[in-house]
């Protein structure tokens, strides 16, 4: 169900493929963008630099690693001269 929430979330444009940094740090109580349920101070908090006007998208380590793949996924479905 997450994988296809991610792939929506591309497809639609709410989510830009992952192609730049990420950063991980404890859990700060923050949304994640991909499941919408808080990153609690137990969890492991994942900052990627694909927001838009610059705002890190915070997510999940299991939502970060499933977008992660999606997006690989994504680039390498592109026809030749669209990359």
């Amino acid at each position: 169900m997450l994988r296809v929430t991610v792939r929506s979330l591309l497809a639609g444009g709410l989510l830009r493929p992952i192609d730049g940094k990420a950063w991980g740090s404890q859990g700060t109580g923050k949304r994640c963008e991909v499941c919408v349920d808080p990153v609690t101070e137990e969890q492991v908090e994942y900052e990627i630099e694909s927001g838009k006007d610059g705002k890190p998208i915070v997510t999940h380590l299991r939502c970060f690693l499933i977008w992660q793949d999606e997006s690989r996924k994504t680039a390498t479905a592109r026809p030749l001269g669209q990359q």
